[in-house]
């Protein structure tokens, strides 16, 4: 899937923090581990404060499992999930998948702390980024990810 959404892209992900300041081996991890800054809400929501590699996987297998039953059984729950976690719907809280973007700019808000200091929208207000402790802004060539 993410070879088809993603296929020789750049992938972006944005990540800020209001009492933390990431390491270079904790940014790195990012893009080469299971990583809670690109699981979606779902997964982190039930793994432990400090997951391991394993309860990640253990989480993503039942996103997998959702998502199969959303495309195949469903009519329109996966469109609907889509539109929900795009939009911050009703479904947001239930998001599964792999959390990235396609559009630097939208990582960058993440990075300026959208949703962390303020609604995505209003992280740039001098007031907001005053309150940020670190600011991080990734990215990846998506093949890279399947190789």
């Amino acid at each position: 899937m993410i070879g088809e959404w993603y296929y020789d892209q750049i992938i972006w992900r944005g990540n800020a923090h209001l009492d933390h300041e990431d390491s270079q081996t904790e940014i790195l991890s990012m893009f080469e581990d299971i990583h809670s800054q690109l699981v979606l809400v779902r997964v982190w929501n039930n793994v432990d404060d400090s997951p391991t590699q394993k309860q990640f996987l253990k989480e993503i297998k039942k996103d997998f499992k959702q998502y199969n039953l959303n495309f195949y059984q469903h009519n329109g729950s996966l469109a609907q999930h889509c539109r929900d976690h795009s939009e911050t719907g009703a479904g947001y809280d239930e998001s599964y998948g792999f959390s990235t973007s396609k559009k630097r700019s939208v990582a960058l808000a993440f990075a300026r702390g959208a949703m962390v200091v303020a609604d995505y929208g209003q992280q740039d207000k001098p007031e907001n980024q005053a309150k940020l402790k670190s600011s991080i802004l990734g990215n990846k060539k998506s093949w890279e990810l399947e190789h």
